[in-house]
């Protein structure tokens, strides 16, 4: 029996000496998480009913029209939705209202983001003015916007996250977005 321990400790011994090497090992570095987008091709949406058009990354994103004045882009793969309300102006007051009705919109998101970007885009050949509201922060719909002629037609949309992730995750799928978004902006057409 004493023969045995001996042999178990020798034995050990054996392992613990030949186990520890002066090799040091580091620290396995955190992953961060890449994403590759595609180049984006566009194409051109027309609808029928208002006669708004305007171009759009057909790469990721495919179309839901959910009634006469409202489409939905969705990105899938980067769970991302964009969706789009367009409303036709009758008079000055139907103007006010949907600027009304945006800042109403805008605003929840507005007390749960930490910082907010304001652009504005103005295209007097075409008539277009434009504001762009960028938030950072856990909320659901990180960009809004609309796009008017002031006169006859008011376009409403806002971008908003399908799942719930970290900004910091999500945030390189918003920056490839919000590039679709201004694209949007600056081809959008209403035909008479």
């Amino acid at each position: 029996m004493k023969f045995t321990h001996k042999i178990l400790f020798l034995f050990g011994l054996f392992l613990f000496h030949f186990s520890c090497n002066e090799t040091n090992y580091l620290p396995r570095e955190k992953g961060f998480l890449r994403l590759e987008f595609e180049k984006p091709t566009y194409e051109t949406f027309s609808s029928e009913y208002s006669g708004l058009n305007f171009i759009y990354n057909d790469s990721y994103s495919s179309f839901e029209i959910v009634s006469d004045d409202k489409i939905v882009l969705r990105y899938k793969d980067i769970k991302i939705d964009i969706v789009l309300s367009d409303v036709e102006l009758e008079n000055l007051s139907s103007f006010e209202e949907s600027i009304r009705n945006f800042y109403m919109f805008l605003e929840p998101h507005r007390k749960k983001s930490y910082q907010i970007s304001i652009k504005e885009f103005t295209s007097v050949d075409n008539n277009r003015f434009a504001k762009v509201f960028e938030m950072r922060g856990p909320i659901a719909s990180p960009l809004q916007f609309y796009v008017t002629d002031s006169t006859n037609n008011f376009l409403f949309g806002s971008m908003n996250v399908t799942e719930k992730s970290d900004y910091d995750s999500i945030y390189p799928s918003i920056m490839y977005v919000k590039n679709d978004i201004f694209s949007i902006i600056e081809s959008v057409n209403w035909e008479e």
